[in-house]
């Protein structure tokens, strides 16, 4: 009987499986992404349009990294567009958790989105503060923020903005008058809060 002779098998050269990977159509990862982003998207939603307060802040948690996920001009639509309306809710804890997390979202949406959208509603909550505070206006009056804990964490987030020169050096003059107020605020923390801002534009 003569044996039978099998062939070895001999594994593709790294050097082969590289030109392999490299000569794939680009569109095919490109449509991949988009597909993905759709379909986390689509879950996504329900869950930033939850009407509990519970189920958006552990949201926020990673909102940063779903930014980063669907990129600069989806992340506007995907998640911003949303976002923007978690302040007007009587829940102080979800305030406070969006001006926290507004930081992770001006990293990644850009200098237009953070100047027309996120700031303007960070600013807000310090408009007229002192006034609500001294003449215990109702909260959410006109969109002031009475809560002290909100009003010290937009101060922190404005600051990071201002460190890491996310923001234009005219805004930063902006808030400049809106922010030195508070160093007349009665509660400790926010006067505090706001030393850190003016000392780094004192700086300059």
């Amino acid at each position: 009987m003569t044996a039978l002779r099998t062939r070895p098998c001999v594994a593709a050269s790294p050097l082969r499986a590289q030109r392999i990977q490299i000569e794939l159509p680009q569109d095919n990862y490109d449509t991949g992404k988009q597909e993905l982003q759709s379909q986390v998207q689509e879950h996504i939603t329900p869950l930033l349009t939850d009407p509990s307060t519970v189920v958006k802040r552990a949201l926020l948690i990673d909102v940063g990294a779903l930014c980063n996920f669907f990129g600069r001009p989806k992340a506007n639509d995907a998640v911003l567009a949303h976002l923007v309306t978690y302040l007007n809710t009587h829940d102080w804890l979800l305030r406070k958790a969006w001006n926290e997390h507004a930081l992770e979202v001006a990293r990644c949406v850009g200098p237009r989105s953070l100047e027309e959208y996120i700031l303007p509603l960070l600013t807000l909550s310090l408009s007229g503060a002192l006034s609500c505070h001294f003449f215990r206006l109702p909260e959410l009056t006109l969109g002031v923020d009475s809560e002290e804990f909100v009003i010290v964490q937009v101060l922190a987030t404005i600051t990071t903005l201002t460190d890491e020169h996310l923001l234009a050096k005219g805004k930063v003059w902006e808030l400049v008058a809106q922010i030195t107020g508070f160093l007349c605020h009665p509660n400790i923390w926010i006067r505090e809060g706001a030393s850190p801002h003016l000392d780094k534009v004192g700086a300059g």
